[in-house]
C-alpha cells in the first residue's frame, strides 16, 4: 500500500501562519482520514491533527471561524445516512474538536465548498445522489452549531456539480461548477441565488467541448470571476478558462452564454452528530528544492462563438459496453477519455474499433478523425 498526504485547502491565520487541510492514509483510524496542519509564518509545523473513522474521510475546505477556531468541510464514508455524506467539523484554535456533524440521504453526498454566514451559521454546497433526479446540487444552510435551517437542491435531467460557492454583495449566493443537464457535453454552470436559496438567474458558458468551473469569486464591481478549464477553445487539448461577468452573469453579446432554468426544490437531509477518532501524529518535514521557470502563455478570446457549435459524425459510435467504452469509427482516429473531475485518464490512437476497459462511473470521450471532433458522455453502470 502506498501512503500519501494530500492538501486541498489553505488559509492564512491571524498570527501570519497557515492552516492546511486535506487527507492522509499514513495515520488515523481508516483508509483516508482528515489531515489538519497548523504552521507558523515560515511553514514550520506547530501541530498536526488527524480526524476520521473506519473508512474514508476527506476535508475539501478549511476556513477560520469567527471565534478563531477552524471549520472543516468535506465528505465522509465512515459516518452518516448513506454511502457518503457531507461532514462539517468545528474545532478550537488548537484543533481540538468541539462538534462534528454529517448531512445526507440514503445514497451519496459529496461536500465541496462552504463559508460562514454573517449570522454565524454555515452555507454548505456539494453534490447529491440521494435527492433530485440524480447528480444534483445540494445547498444547506445551518446555524452556528451546525443545525440545519433549510436545504435545497438544483439541477436538471443529468449530472450537475457545484465546486465553488461565494457570497454576493446583497447577501445571496453564487455557485459554479460544470453542468451536463444543459449542455451537449459539459459547460460552466453559474447559478445566482438570493439569501433564501431561491434562483435569481442561472447561465451556462461553453462550446462544443468540455468546459468546467472550479472557482467563483464576487468582484468589487458586483460581477463574478469564474476560473476553470476548457477543451472547446484555445490552441491545446486543455486550457485555462477565465470568465468575467457583470452582476447578471452577462459578458456582452457573446454567443457562448445561454440562460437555463434548473429545477429547484426543498429537501430534508438527515443530520447526525458524530464522534471522530482524533490523533496528533508526528510528521516528517523536509525542505525540497523547487525549480521555478518563466513560461509564455498563448491567450485567445472565444467570443463570439455559438453554444450550439458541434462537429457531428454520423458514422461514429461511442457507447458503453459491459466493461468499458466502445468506439467504432471508419478509419484512423485519436481518442481521449476524461473522468468526471476532468482528469485525462486515457489517450490513444486507433483504427475502426477500440474497446477500453474502465470501472463503473461517468466518462467523457473525445474522438478526432479526418478533421472532425466527436464528443460524448458515457456512463458505465
Amino acid at each position: 500500500m502506498k501512503f500519501y498526504e494530500v492538501l486541498y485547502s489553505a488559509q492564512q491565520t491571524s498570527d501570519g501562519g497557515y492552516i492546511l487541510a486535506g487527507w492522509t492514509n499514513s495515520f488515523g483510524a481508516g483508509n483516508r482520514d482528515i489531515l489538519l496542519i497548523k504552521t507558523d509564518p515560515n511553514g514550520n509545523v506547530e501541530w498536526v491533527k488527524v480526524l476520521g473513522g473506519s473508512v474514508d474521510d476527506i476535508a475539501q475546505t478549511v476556513k477560520i471561524s469567527s471565534d478563531g477556531g477552524y471549520i472543516l468541510f468535506g465528505t465522509t464514508f465512515s459516518f452518516g445516512a448513506g454511502d457518503a455524506d457531507f461532514i462539517l467539523i468545528k474545532t478550537d484554535p488548537s484543533g481540538n474538536i468541539q462538534w462534528s456533524k454529517t448531512y445526507g440521504g440514503t445514497i451519496e453526498e459529496r461536500g465541496f465548498s462552504f463559508y460562514q454566514a454573517p449570522d454565524g451559521g454555515y452555507v454548505l454546497v456539494g453534490s447529491t445522489y440521494s435527492f433530485g433526479i440524480g447528480g444534483d446540487i445540494l445547498l444547506i444552510k445551518t446555524d452556528a452549531n451546525g443545525n440545519i435551517q433549510w436545504s435545497k437542491i438544483y439541477g436538471g435531467s443529468d449530472y450537475d456539480w457545484p465546486y465553488s460557492l461565494d457570497r454576493t454583495a446583497d447577501g445571496g449566493y453564487i455557485l459554479a461548477g460544470p453542468t451536463h443537464s444543459f449542455s451537449t457535453s459539459a459547460d460552466i454552470f453559474l447559478i445566482r441565488l438570493d439569501e433564501s436559496g431561491n434562483v435569481v438567474w442561472s447561465k451556462t458558458y461553453g462550446g462544443a467541448g468540455f468546459d468546467w468551473a472550479f472557482s467563483v469569486k464576487t468582484n468589487s464591481d458586483g460581477g463574478y470571476a469564474v476560473a476553470g478549464w476548457t477543451t472547446s477553445y484555445g490552441a491545446g487539448s486543455m486550457e485555462v478558462f477565465l470568465v468575467k461577468t457583470d452582476g447578471n452573469g452577462n459578458i456582452g453579446s457573446c454567443g457562448i452564454v445561454q440562460s437555463v432554468t434548473p429545477s429547484s426544490s426543498s429537501v430534508s437531509p438527515v443530520e447526525n452528530s458524530i464522534t471522530l477518532s482524533a490523533t496528533s501524529p508526528s510528521i516528517t518535514i523536509s525542505n525540497p528544492s523547487i525549480t521555478v521557470s518563466n513560461v509564455s502563455f498563448a491567450i485567445s478570446e472565444p467570443c463570439p462563438l455559438s453554444v450550439h457549435e458541434i462537429c457531428p459524425n454520423n458514422r461514429a459510435l461511442i457507447s458503453a459496453y459491459k466493461d468499458g467504452v466502445l468506439i467504432r469509427i471508419l478509419g484512423e482516429f485519436e481518442a481521449k477519455i476524461y473522468n468526471v473531475s476532468g482528469d485525462l485518464i486515457k489517450e490513444f490512437k486507433g483504427k475502426d474499433e477500440a474497446r477500453i476497459k474502465l470501472g463503473r462511473g461517468a466518462y467523457f470521450v473525445e474522438v478526432k478523425t479526418r478533421g472532425e471532433t466527436i464528443r460524448k458522455k458515457v456512463i458505465i453502470r
